[in-house]
């Protein structure tokens, strides 16, 4: 395998590190909407399956 030399300015590397940052936070909010959808489903088919039962 070949050696790479790659060579970048602070300031790519900056925002680089910044839109890295960003897109983590994006990845932790969007985990957190799946956990809160999974939530809300579980308590919809609760509240659908006591309905159903109060027929």
């Amino acid at each position: 395998m070949a050696n790479l030399n790659i060579h970048a300015s602070p300031e790519f590397l900056n925002e680089l590190d910044w839109q890295l940052r960003r897109l983590s936070l994006l990845i932790e909010s969007l985990e957190g909407l799946t956990v809160s959808m999974r939530d809300l489903h579980g308590v919809l088919s609760l509240l659908l399956r006591e309905a159903y039962m109060r027929r």
